[in-house]
């Protein structure tokens, strides 16, 4: 892991956050989260109401994936403010508010959390087309870069910053282009990946039926593809 600002650009330019480095990354951050004081309080009590509701919680978390499935990039408004909402409050709680504390010793953690969030949310519109590029962009950047997965790529891109930054803006800029129909495809995935999750966590792990896992997810994954395709000029 880089110690200083420097060594993280280092790491960037030459790509080596992979996948896995990526993950564990995000892993150990949200381990960290949940260590904070005011944080966890927060979830024990998200987990204590759900777990009131344990009984239908696997048909509820089944409905509201299928309605990601079916009407996500309707709802990305709703998702997009609610989700920055969430990172806003939980980095300014876990970063901001200690040092805060140092100034105003008596300032609870959760009201800069909440002042921050709120921005978070307002601001969402440009820190999600931000994210989206830094979505699209690094691990197009990473796999030229090593040349993964693609080993023609070796003899043009490994270990050249620059054709491998060309390369990943220019998929940015693909992905803006389309942007309505990647959200489109990104929402249904995300929908029938999530129902099934559901489904096998809480209803049935069909554990030893991996062709019917597929099956249905690309199957519930192409109708939400496609009502999301037919109903666009409804709401663009």
């Amino acid at each position: 892991m880089p110690e200083t600002f420097m060594d993280f650009i280092g790491m960037v330019s030459r790509a080596e956050f992979d996948f896995g480095g990526l993950g564990e990354f995000f892993r150990g951050l949200i381990d960290a989260f949940l260590q904070n004081e005011t944080i966890s309080i927060v979830v024990s009590t998200v987990s204590d109401f759900l777990a009131g509701i344990s009984a239908f919680l696997p048909y509820i978390l089944i409905a509201l994936s299928l309605v990601l499935c079916f009407f996500g990039k309707k709802l990305l408004p709703v998702l997009k403010f609610l989700g920055f909402f969430v990172v806003g409050y939980v980095c300014s709680v876990y970063w901001l508010a200690p040092l805060l504390n140092g100034v105003f010793p008596t300032l609870l953690a959760w009201i800069p959390g909440v002042v921050v969030g709120f921005i978070a949310a307002i601001l969402g519109k440009y820190l999600y087309w931000l994210a989206l590029a830094l979505a699209a962009g690094y691990p197009i950047y990473m796999i030229c870069y090593n040349a993964l997965y693609l080993p023609f790529l070796e003899g043009l891109t490994k270990e050249n910053w620059m054709i491998s930054l060309i390369v990943a803006a220019v998929v940015v800029v693909l992905v803006f282009v389309l942007r309505k129909y990647v959200e489109m495809l990104g929402t249904a995935l995300l929908g029938s990946f999530l129902a099934l999750l559901a489904v096998k966590s809480g209803i049935w792990d069909f554990y030893n039926f991996d062709w019917l896992y597929y099956t249905a997810f690309g199957v519930v994954a192409f109708l939400g593809l496609l009502v999301q395709f037919k109903t666009r000029r409804r709401y663009y």
